[in-house]
């Protein structure tokens, strides 16, 4: 569903003091009309792409996507949708090198799983920190399948080894954390955190956010599902 919001702007009105100095006001910024809600074609054509998005159908999504951006040119779902896009680009592609990075506790590598989740985070994030712990309650559910996780973290904005363990001991983390000097955050396009990738033999099969991976997803790349999944099974991670 399209979400919009509405800007309030405030007006500031006053009025000189009786004998004092005329007071010169700036002119009031230009009030911009909210945007008109979205028709119902494009709102079953974003619901559409959401779906493609979360099935692995990186074919359909891409191409929804570009059409998208040709029929509602301002539309306010632009911007997420290229985020999307950028993900879904992502697909195909060799996952990042793990060659010498640094682990925190415990080092990891594609090989020890059928398919692994590569988590870009950082210790400071509010949605790591809720978002993290979620993906670890699903990599125990699936590990004897061979589902593993493997974060990588630039410890930006100050923070240290020690608020990297809090992390973990926090979020309950049981999963290789290694960190790396923002390479691999500027080669893959991250530009937010966290990010999700899906690795399965070898190459990058879906990439985005938390939100939008499904354990529909997860589990059919574990057992070798060929992707995309049938429409009807997108269940979210639960909270």
């Amino acid at each position: 569903m399209l979400r919009f919001a509405l800007l309030a702007v405030p007006l500031a009105l006053g009025c000189p003091r009786q004998g004092a100095l005329p007071i010169v006001l700036p002119p009031p910024p230009e009030v911009r009309a909210a945007p008109a809600p979205p028709s119902t074609e494009e709102t079953a054509l974003f619901d559409s792409i959401t779906v493609d998005y979360m099935r692995g159908d990186a074919v359909g999504a891409l191409e929804a996507i570009r059409a998208f951006e040709g029929r509602y040119p301002t539309s306010v779902a632009l911007g997420m949708l290229a985020d999307w896009k950028a993900g879904i680009e992502l697909v195909g592609r060799q996952p990042p090198s793990l060659a010498g990075l640094r682990f925190f506790d415990q080092a990891g590598a594609y090989a020890d799983n059928v398919v692994t989740l590569v988590a870009f985070f950082e210790p400071w994030c509010p949605h790591c920190q809720v978002e993290l712990p979620q993906l670890e309650l699903a990599r125990r559910d699936l590990e004897a399948s061979g589902f593993g996780i493997i974060g990588l973290t630039q410890l930006s904005r100050g923070s240290t080894d020690a608020d990297l363990a809090a992390f973990v001991e926090t979020g309950f983390l049981r999963f290789p954390i290694a960190v790396e000097d923002g390479s691999l955050t500027q080669a893959f396009g991250v530009t937010g955190v966290p990010f999700l990738m899906l690795v399965r033999d070898g190459r990058v099969v879906w990439a985005g956010h938390p939100e939008l991976v499904t354990l529909d997803l997860i589990e059919g790349l574990v057992a070798g599902s060929p992707l995309p999944l049938p429409r009807g099974g997108t269940s979210s991670i639960p909270p």
